[in-house]
This record gives structure tokens, C-alpha cells and sequence, in this order.
């Protein structure tokens, strides 16, 4: 086994025969330890960073479930109210009857549509805030953390 001389760091037959001023090893300790230091935290941030990334996922994958269950609602409505136009069409006794039936569809579905789009858009936009929460407080606090240290 070979021994490493402490003095220098390198193994005993390989180290140099210098003499090293305790200054400079001072400095280059401390500089190491220093340096030792900084990966410690920078480690910790990346773990704190990484876990809000998880959360961020998880708040994601949630809300696109709950998206996708109000797009298949949505789907649903607008199919019966198709039918039911098929319908009021279908009983219409008239030529008359049938354009006020399909002027009222069309008015009902114009309001349905936008009505959709809004809280389509709302939900998107709460869920893109929501994602964003997790890493954004996670980046901030891992930035105050390493400027105050």
C-alpha cells in the first residue's frame, strides 16, 4: 500500500522533494475547503430544486387529468345538444320553424362555445401558474440561499 504524504498529497515515492511554505498550504487547504463547501451547497440546492420539479410534475399530471375530464364534459353537452337540435329539427312543422330552431342553435351554441373557451382558458391559465409555483419559489429560495452565504 502506498503512503501519501500529507505534506504535499501525493504518495511518498512520487512526491516531490519541495519544500512547500505553510502559507501556501494554508491557502490551498482553505481554498479546498471552501471549494468542498460550495458543492455542499450547491448540492442542496439541486436536491431542493429537483423536489420542487417533482411537484411541479405531480400539480401538472393532476390538473391535465381534470383538464381532460372537463374537455370529454364538454364533448358530452355539445353531442346532446347537437341531438337535441336533430330533434326540435326533426319536429319542426315548417320551413319557419325549422330556421327559428336553427337560428336559436346556433345563438345556443355560440354562447356554449364561448362560455367553453373561457373557462377553458381560466383552467389552462391556473394550471400553468400552478405548475410554475413549485420550481419558482424553489428557484428563489435556493438564489437567496446561495447569495446570503
Amino acid at each position: 500500500m502506498t503512503q501519501i504524504d500529507p505534506d504535499v498529497g501525493f504518495p511518498a515515492r512520487l512526491s516531490p522533494h519541495i519544500d512547500i511554505p505553510d502559507g501556501v498550504k494554508q491557502a490551498a487547504a482553505s481554498g479546498f475547503a471552501q471549494i468542498r463547501d460550495g458543492i455542499g451547497r450547491l448540492s442542496t440546492n439541486t436536491d431542493a430544486m429537483m423536489d420542487a420539479v417533482d411537484k411541479s410534475y405531480s400539480i401538472a399530471l393532476n390538473d391535465t387529468a381534470g383538464l381532460h375530464g372537463k374537455i370529454l364534459e364538454t364533448i358530452h353537452a355539445n353531442v346532446t345538444t347537437v341531438f337535441d337540435f336533430a330533434a326540435e329539427l326533426a319536429a319542426a312543422k315548417s320551413p319557419s320553424d325549422m330556421m327559428k330552431a336553427s337560428t336559436a342553435f346556433a345563438h345556443r351554441q355560440f354562447e356554449a362555445f364561448a362560455a367553453q373557451w373561457k373557462d377553458f382558458w381560466s383552467s389552462g391559465q391556473r394550471m400553468i401558474v400552478a405548475t410554475a409555483k413549485p420550481v419558482a419559489s424553489g428557484s428563489s429560495r435556493g438564489i437567496d440561499r446561495m447569495a446570503s452565504s
